[in-house]
């Protein structure tokens, strides 16, 4: 075993040795890389488990972490096709070979890597830090930042040992390129959940962006990223909050201009706040109750069910509508006296449609791509209302249909259009539903809590 151990000892001996070579004369690089590849395979022929011994060792710089970090692609490919779990192994400083090459800037390496295994963008080194993470830190990797979100989009969801994202990192390195590459990918993607990740001491980047007393990023981050202006960290402390405790006169008082500007507020004038214990306690309001039956329903069905049960309303809805528009008895009434039971039947007529166009809002994903068909379905609500003017005889109770019509309607865009808001995070503060800040924040609890 110590013999094996002493050959694979000597060939990376060997590897190291060429680097230097290539460092001095980088012209040699192709030639060396091609005799390292014949060094490779005639040491695979004295010891077949070479490969093996290297991955047996928990912590070690094996043969591809050397070639990665020396930029020698062609052997680190050769390497990692023979042994792909040397590509996801640490080395005692706690990188892996995608590390090492992206820290010595071997971009060409980066990228021949990355083609060969996507899931490499994820692995987590020292600290948890990712490659992505590490190529949000300087504006020189941009290139690299994009070709790792394009390639793998899951990734900037991943959080190092501090709870930060590559974003939370691009802000605390002020790294305006990087930033905006990750909330342009954020934009594109609808992937608004990652720009209010909150790191382990509870700060959203738009806290990070303050106490790092950045005014540049703080005014890109306010006003190009819709984030919320309002939340708390751990300490309870608001964006505002960290702005006033800034020792440098002129970036304090920018920060604070553009804060308050964008209709930040203290901690102390936000009394109406609410935590997750204090949300968990209390009892539900009507619209909490309504909004949970939504998203219950909406998670309990599968697919195939939801498609069945949307058909269903449609017929329902198409029948009804038609019975507002078509006479009854087919033609219209023959005196002015009003029939007692028109009304009767026209009340049941609008529970039935009203309940299948609640159904069908409820079966649409309340994404906003769907949100011309949810605005078509609230406008088809009001139209209905509407039809009962142009009915005879039907005195004030015309009035009384419509107005109730367009009155649902109005419901259903205010407690459906939550869903949508709350994927949208940034619309929030925008007043567009009409609630309080506290209310907001219990419709976001409960979303999370239903939806996990």
């Amino acid at each position: 075993m110590a013999q094996l151990i002493s050959l694979l000892v000597l060939f990376l001996a060997g590897l190291e040795y060429s680097s230097s070579l290539i460092k001095m004369d980088p012209n040699s690089k192709e030639a060396v890389e091609a005799r390292n590849i014949d060094i490779l395979y005639e040491s695979i022929g004295s010891d077949p488990h070479i490969l093996d011994n290297a991955d047996e060792i928990p912590f070690a710089n094996t043969p591809l972490h050397v070639a990665a970090s020396t930029g020698q692609t062609r052997l680190a490919v050769e390497i990692m096709n023979l042994k792909p779990s040397l590509s996801r192994k640490l080395n005692p400083n706690g990188l892996s070979p995608l590390h090492l090459a992206l820290l010595n800037e071997h971009f060409e390496t980066v990228k021949a890597l990355v083609e060969l295994d996507k899931d490499l963008i994820r692995v987590k080194g020292r600290e948890k830090l990712t490659p992505l993470q590490h190529a949000a830190e300087t504006d020189d990797r941009v290139d690299i930042l994009a070709e790792f979100l394009f390639a793998c989009p899951e990734s900037i969801g991943d959080l190092n040992v501090h709870g930060e994202t590559a974003v939370h990192i691009a802000v605390k390195k002020c790294n305006a390129r990087a930033l905006g590459v990750l909330m342009g990918w954020i934009r594109k993607t609808g992937k608004h959940w990652v720009k209010n990740i909150k790191d382990g001491r509870g700060n959203t980047i738009l806290h990070t962006a303050v106490s790092t007393s950045q005014p540049h990023i703080v005014e890109s981050v306010v006003q190009g990223y819709g984030l919320h202006m309002n939340e708390k960290n751990s300490e309870g402390a608001t964006a505002l909050d960290i702005a006033e405790t800034l020792t440098s006169g002129s970036a304090r008082t920018t920060i604070e201009s553009i804060l308050r500007g964008a209709g930040a507020l203290k901690s102390l004038s936000l009394a109406n706040d609410c935590s997750l214990v204090d949300f968990l306690s209390s009892r539900e309001s009507w619209v909490e109750t309504t909004f949970h039956t939504f998203l219950s329903m909406r998670k309990g069905m599968s697919m195939k069910m939801r498609k069945a049960v949307i058909v269903v309303a449609v017929l329902i809805t198409t029948a009804t509508f038609q019975a507002v528009l078509t006479p009854l008895g087919g033609g219209g009434p023959t005196d002015n006296a009003p029939n007692v039971f028109l009304p009767v039947f026209y009340a049941m007529n609008t529970i039935a449609f009203i309940s299948s166009i609640a159904m069908i809002n409820i079966l649409i994903l309340p994404l906003k791509v769907f949100a011309p068909l949810h605005a078509s379905l609230m406008f088809l609500t009001m139209g209905y209302g509407i039809a009962f003017l142009i009915i005879p005889s039907m005195y004030y109770l015309e009035f009384i249909f419509a107005f109730s019509a367009i009155a649902i309607a109005s419901l259903l865009y205010r407690v459906h259009y939550i869903p949508i808001m709350i994927e949208d995070l940034h619309k929030i503060d925008k007043g567009l539903l009409f609630m309080s800040h506290l209310q907001r924040k219990r419709l976001q609890m409960l979303y999370r809590v239903v939806m996990n």
